[in-house]
């Protein structure tokens, strides 16, 4: 389609490093490009956050930016 856009996303990523619980806080363009994050963060894998040493299942936010190549 030859657009730019991202996505502000909200997952849980449980003890094993799995992400699970996909939210779409917010995107531009709209609706665009939630389905190609959801398919890639369902197969993203993260090392789990800690506390004393233990794994522990953290919310994490953030941005994932679609850009073509060159820019």
């Amino acid at each position: 389609l030859n657009i730019t856009g991202e996505v502000e996303v909200k997952f849980l990523v449980d003890e094993r490093g799995h992400v699970t619980k996909i939210d779409i806080l917010k995107s531009s363009p709209t609706g665009v490009f939630d389905n190609a994050v959801f398919k890639a963060l369902s197969s993203w894998r993260f090392s789990p956050g800690k506390v004393c040493g233990e794994d522990v299942t953290t919310w994490v936010i953030t941005t994932i930016k679609f850009r073509l190549d060159g820019e």
